[in-house]
């Protein structure tokens, strides 16, 4: 069964990367993504998110806006350019430093701690439901803090017994 993100009335969520990144830019997922995170902002709704999502969020635009730049659609062009060109890394760093600006100001957002048992669980749970590692320690940290919801567009958490995916 597909939960709508637009419906979700629970009391609390977790929030993963590509809900901020379809909010960062325009897909056919932005106009839900934005209205969800509006309700956060409006404290309407009580959500979560972690260290986690925010690195993997902040690297998916970062080399999204080299690609961009470069006009290609090869990463490790994006990765070698920034690495050698700090005028071009600080041009890509720029969508990042909005991005982090933008959760630093949604003040009803919580920001749980990563732990090193969370991330002992990564093999646990990659084996149980099938998940690439940054997915598993995103459901560890959403177990340790009972957390059964999660606004997302993975369907790997599909497979997860327990946890209902809200999806744009």
């Amino acid at each position: 069964m597909m939960y709508k993100l637009s419906d979700f009335k629970g009391s609390s969520i977790f929030i993963d990367a590509n809900i901020f990144i379809y909010h960062a830019v325009e897909s056919k997922y932005s106009e839900s993504a934005t209205s969800f995170l509006e309700k956060i902002e409006n404290w309407e709704i009580e959500a979560y998110t972690s260290p986690g999502v925010i690195d993997e969020a902040s690297y998916i635009l970062l080399i999204n806006k080299g690609l961009d730049l470069l006009n290609s659609k090869n990463p490790r062009k994006v990765r070698n350019a920034i690495e050698s060109n700090r005028d071009f890394a600080e041009n890509c760093y720029s969508i990042i430093q909005k991005f982090i600006g933008y959760i630093k100001s949604i003040e009803a957002l919580k920001i749980l701690e990563i732990t090193g048992e969370d991330a002992f669980h990564i093999a646990d749970y990659g084996k149980a439901y099938l998940l690439h590692p940054k997915d598993s320690l995103h459901l560890a940290v959403m177990k340790r803090y009972k957390i059964n919801d999660i606004a997302s567009n993975d369907s790997d958490f599909n497979r997860v017994e327990g946890i209902t995916v809200w999806k744009p």
